[in-house]
């Protein structure tokens, strides 16, 4: 019947149920490193795209930081808000996860997500 598993006298060679049971163990002792994350159910990829949000809601900030400058040396006496800034034009990225944009008190943008503006200092 099935003359692959079988063994005649005198041939050697491996049962196939020895070759799964080889292949059984290598998977139990290596598993845990083919597939890490298989009892979290958070792959590695959406722990990656997660740090890759938070680098571009930083670099978003970073280059706003330039926008901000220009629109407080163009509007002297005035606070700056995100919504001055929206409404005169300024093109404001957003956060690429959702996050609320605010200007804190030392002009810098801040990310409700990522990198929430300080908390105000009591005197």
């Amino acid at each position: 019947m099935f003359a692959f598993a079988l063994r005649r006298r005198g041939q050697r060679g491996f049962y196939l149920l020895g070759l799964l049971l080889v292949l059984a163990i290598i998977f139990i002792v290596y598993g845990d490193r083919l597939f890490p994350d298989r009892n979290t159910g958070v792959s590695q990829y959406q722990d990656q795209v997660d740090r890759s949000k938070s680098a571009a809601c930083s670099v978003n900030r970073d280059s706003a930081a330039a926008m901000i400058a220009m629109w407080v040396a163009s509007h002297p006496g005035e606070e700056p808000t995100v919504e001055k800034l929206r409404q005169s034009g300024t093109s404001i990225p957003a956060c690429p996860e959702g996050g609320v944009l605010s200007i804190g008190p030392d002009r810098r943008l801040y990310c409700s997500k990522h990198e929430p503006p300080p908390l105000p200092t009591q005197r």
